[in-house]
């Protein structure tokens, strides 16, 4: 079983993923060890990360990254997004593992 705490050690950065360069967007989703699976007959797709202990040290080197001195990739705050879409169907809550 998981340790939940794990995720208040993640680091918090803001930024606009889509506009990351390939090799840190990598890096990003390498450190969650995010798998992506589409199921085609119902058009769903499940996303799963996995954090652990090694993982935090990994994320908060990315971040820096991402938020760098200079900010090159953090969306500034003033910055009106459009809004997500949301999620349907599927669990409402997280298993910890």
């Amino acid at each position: 079983m998981g340790d939940p705490r794990l995720l208040d050690r993640l680091p918090l950065i803001q930024a606009d993923v889509g506009r990351l360069p390939e090799d840190v967007e990598r890096e990003l989703f390498d450190g969650f060890q995010l798998q992506v699976r589409y199921h085609q007959p119902t058009h769903r797709v499940t996303l799963r990360v996995t954090i652990d202990g090694e993982a935090i040290p990994r994320l908060t080197a990315t971040s820096r990254t991402i938020m760098g001195p200079t900010g090159a990739h953090a969306t500034p705050t003033n910055t009106e997004r459009p809004p997500t879409a949301k999620a349907v169907g599927g669990p409402r809550s997280f298993p910890l593992q």
